[in-house]
């Protein structure tokens, strides 16, 4: 393999694939650690304690954690994986454009380009296709909920399969010094009959009795990627300490497994998670609300005190019917009060303090906009831009680490070449180039309206004002190229002409509709 290692563990490689799972699993434990209390907060089935299974796992008396990662999730899958749209686009390299445009026949170059982009545009559409059939969209928003509380997700496109996501528990990685990959080792379950009679045969001798046909027994498979000094993925898999005899080489541009982080650190083989960014506002809302709801149980559990010198039969009093007389004083029996109404309010307002900023990092918009009887529409999108704007890292990070991986992965199962990085190139159209575009066309509606104030000045005033120059300062406060839409003097002065003959043409048809109107005068004046 080559790359430097990151990994802690400097002792040998193990001889066979569960000892060394083993071995990576020392650096892995205490990232466990930390995201099982993460998932705790929002959604435990993400990282679930060890050796649970099929049991409640909502222990958290908030569900805000929960809301938060499921809503940011969608909307972070929607962003990047546009339903019904590509997610990337095929160019041509600049390189390529440059030599085309050098044969010196425009024409020619125009037809084609036509051809080109229609050939391309085909493979994206096939692209999209493949994508549905993986049945992406529901592998990719689970693999952003790992991202978004463990800070790490694996993605394997089997050919032919649907995606699957490995979580943190089952699957060991190690890192070079850019972050990529230069080993995996993942961890799975198979039933003992599914393999062929050699494996189990082996699995038998190899078990020492510890497998039996008929039980129905799962066994655990283990499969290393490895980056060797050729440049490529090599796979071994084995069933426990039993070779099962693939190996596999992978381009890297054709590696099945995506290795995705949410924010990774230089030098570190795992990422981090946005909830362990907001980990204090996570922790303090658990730790309130659950104080909050012990009080509120305590406060609401009735209890009577009666005045020990009174002559109150307190056993009559209990069996009686309501609504009954007995002989007693005003303040016998009186009710204790839990005096702790201005607590419960701080600590209601430490956690609508915590919520808000929760709810402005995970794009919660009811939780972000302000409390009052008008909030303008404006209000509400600029706040949502914002917001969006926020998350500009993790889209530049998601398009360099999935989507560009997924796209040159999805074009070599059709075996389009793309030409040596030379000739034609996958481009990003989704997620921050997205967002970069919907900031663009906003700046040109409010260009366009600031335009349109020219109408409202006064009449004397706007005679002294330069429309080209106001439209310039206007253009370049607002980031508007505007150049970019504004016609030439040629295509103007054609316009002119075309409009200049538009009117004598109109002209010379009322010219000839006033004379026949003449002559039909006359005609009619004739005896």
């Amino acid at each position: 393999m080559n790359g430097d290692y990151t990994s802690n563990t400097s002792s040998p490689i193990p001889a066979t694939l569960k000892q060394r799972f083993e071995q990576l699993d020392g650096d892995r434990r205490s990232v466990l650690t930390r995201t099982e209390l993460y998932a705790s907060w929002t959604l435990p089935y993400i990282c679930p304690p060890l050796h649970v299974k099929q049991d409640e796992l909502q222990s958290n008396l908030d569900s805000l954690g929960a809301r938060a990662t499921n809503h940011l999730s969608n909307k972070i899958a929607e962003t990047t994986f546009t339903p019904y749209r590509p997610f990337f686009k095929l160019e041509l390299t600049e390189e390529m454009q440059k030599e085309l445009n050098a044969t010196g026949q425009p024409e020619k170059v125009g037809e084609l380009m036509t051809k080109i982009d229609t050939e391309l545009s085909y493979v994206e559409r096939q692209s999209m296709r493949r994508l549905e059939k993986m049945g992406y969209r529901t592998a990719a928003v689970l693999a952003i909920k790992h991202l978004i509380i463990t800070g790490n997700a694996l993605i394997y496109h089997p050919p032919g399969g649907k995606a699957q996501v490995y979580d943190l528990r089952n699957y060991c990685i190690v890192r070079d010094i850019s972050g990529t990959f230069v080993e995996i080792v993942m961890r799975d379950c198979k039933a003992f009959e599914t393999f062929s009679a050699d494996v189990q045969q082996r699995l038998l001798t190899a078990g020492a009795g510890r497998y039996k046909p008929g039980l129905h027994q799962d066994v655990t498979i283990y499969t290393r990627v490895t980056l060797e000094a050729d440049g490529k993925y090599h796979v071994k898999q084995a069933a426990e300490n039993v070779d099962l005899g693939v190996h596999e080489i992978w381009p890297v541009n054709a590696c099945p497994w995506i290795a995705l982080t949410w924010n990774l650190l230089r030098g570190e083989n795992y990422g981090r998670g946005l909830v362990e960014d907001f980990a204090g506002a996570f922790h303090a809302i658990t730790m309130l609300t659950q104080a909050l709801v012990e009080g509120a149980a305590i406060a609401a559990d009735i209890k009577f005190l009666v005045n020990p010198a009174s002559s109150l039969d307190i056993e009559e009093l209990n069996k009686a019917a309501s609504g009954s007389y007995h002989y007693g004083r005003e303040g016998d029996i009186t009710s204790p009060e839990v005096k702790k109404q201005n607590d419960f309010n701080m600590a209601n307002a430490l956690i609508e303090r915590f919520t808000r900023e929760i709810s402005q990092a995970f794009l919660l918009m009811q939780g972000t906009t302000r409390d009052a009887e008008r909030v303008t529409a404006l209000e509400i999108r600029r706040d949502a831009q914002e917001l969006e704007s926020s998350l500009g890292g993790i889209y530049s990070r998601l398009a360099e680490e999935w989507q560009n991986p997924l796209a040159r992965l999805l074009l070599d199962r059709q075996k389009f070449q793309i030409g040596g990085e030379r000739a034609i190139e996958p481009v990003i159209i989704t997620g921050m180039d997205s967002l970069s575009r919907g900031g663009e066309l906003d700046n040109i509606q409010l260009f366009l309206g600031d335009l349109a104030l020219l109408d409202q000045v006064p009449e004397e005033f706007r005679a002294r004002i330069d429309a080209t120059r106001f439209m310039q300062v206007i253009g370049a406060a607002r980031a508007v190229d505007y150049n970019k839409f504004l016609k030439t003097p040629e295509q103007l002065a054609a316009d002119q002409q075309q409009a200049m003959a538009q009117q004598r043409a109109l002209m010379q048809a009322q010219a000839g509709a006033d004379v026949q109107a003449e002559v039909g005068k006359q005609v009619a004046k004739e005896p």
